[in-house]
């Protein structure tokens, strides 16, 4: 798509600026946004967004479950909208880590399956990222990161070829009144919510408290902070238009991703990212080379000093021998004088 146009404030700067001062520019720009630094394109237009949540696996998981139980496949509750400071921080400036379901036209942008968290027979694009942003909304600097964790086929609304769209998952926002595969609370299926807590705030639009949500367990109280965190961004409407371009994804969300849903289904929510236990570790090892260093130095000192001391005591051992030598002499000095004086008497 389209480069943005340049704001009213950024326009006359760069107008006047010499010809040496490009380079300059580029600094400047590099050092003030995050994003320009990592070498982030044009935003393109016309990402078409809508929300759901209705509990069911996620198309990129179904190769993942072996052998496939129909009622192990069911969404992962770290699947829903995650702030990435909880996890290391973010890698774009991004306030959000979502996942979602692609439309064809806009997995094809993507790429082919990233093979971290499974994969798509009919399009592809499964762990892959990119970045949007919702200029209607009530934070419409704010960006967020979103992998393709399933597919939106051509027969579903909203997702025709050549329509590029995408609909993010987001517990609480589910259109229960019209959706076709919501399972949530159903029996046999442990997803965690039932189909009411599911959509408490599908009607609602720019800070939903989610207040309907249980928030008793490890699992769902990471579906009822995703709730809130996407009711913070302040959506205006179920559809907006977003800008969006396609990003390598946060090594620490694909970590996160990856680890939720394995061959034998969703994985608990306690195994959060292992960044703070790395960090611990990392924090113990350098602790222990500092501790390593200090001995060492301690070490050395006393070896010095010990080899001062032996020194020491080598020469003071060199003196006495000396003293010795000049006494034994100065006494057989004393003896061949006093027998001369005895023979010549």
């Amino acid at each position: 798509g389209p480069a943005p146009s340049p704001s009213p404030a950024m326009a006359p700067a760069q107008a006047l600026a010499p010809p040496a001062a490009p380079a300059l520019l580029a600094l400047l720009q590099a050092a003030c946004s995050p994003g320009l630094a990592r070498g982030l394109g044009p935003w393109q237009q016309g990402l078409q967004a809508t929300h759901y949540w209705d509990c069911n696996g996620q198309g990129c998981d179904a190769t993942v479950l072996k052998p496939f139980d129909q009622h192990r496949f069911v969404a992962a509750p770290q699947y829903a909208p995650t702030n990435p400071e909880d996890f290391g921080g973010a890698l774009y400036g991004e306030k959000l880590w979502l996942t979602g379901a692609a439309s064809d036209a806009l997995a094809s942008q993507l790429g082919r399956d990233q093979g971290c968290c499974g994969s798509d027979r009919h399009s592809g694009g499964c762990g892959r990222c990119l970045l949007v942003r919702n200029p209607t909304a009530d934070h419409p600097d704010w960006t967020a990161v979103v992998m393709k964790k399933s597919r939106c086929p051509p027969e579903s609304k909203g997702c025709e070829s050549p329509k590029v769209h995408l609909d993010i998952a987001a517990p609480g926002y589910d259109n229960v009144s019209v959706s076709t595969a919501n399972i949530c609370g159903e029996s046999g299926y442990k997803t965690y919510i039932n189909a009411d807590e599911s959509g408490v705030c599908a009607g609602t639009h720019g800070g939903c408290q989610c207040s309907s949500m249980p928030n008793n367990t490890d699992a769902t109280k990471v579906l009822y902070n995703g709730c809130v965190l996407f009711g913070t961004w302040g959506w205006k409407a179920g559809d907006p238009l977003m800008e969006w371009q396609p990003v390598d994804c946060p090594p620490k969300f694909v970590e996160r991703i990856s680890a939720a849903f394995t061959s034998s289904g969703v994985e608990p929510v306690s195994r959060r990212s292992r960044w703070p236990w790395i960090a611990a570790g990392v924090a113990l090892v350098l602790l222990a080379l500092a501790a390593c260093i200090v001995n060492r130095i301690l070490d050395s000192r006393r070896e010095r000093k010990e080899a001062e001391r032996k020194q020491k005591k080598k020469q003071q051992n060199k003196e006495k021998e000396r003293l010795r030598g000049r006494n034994f002499g100065g006494q057989v000095a004393a003896r061949d004088t006093s027998s001369g004086e005895s023979s010549s008497s």
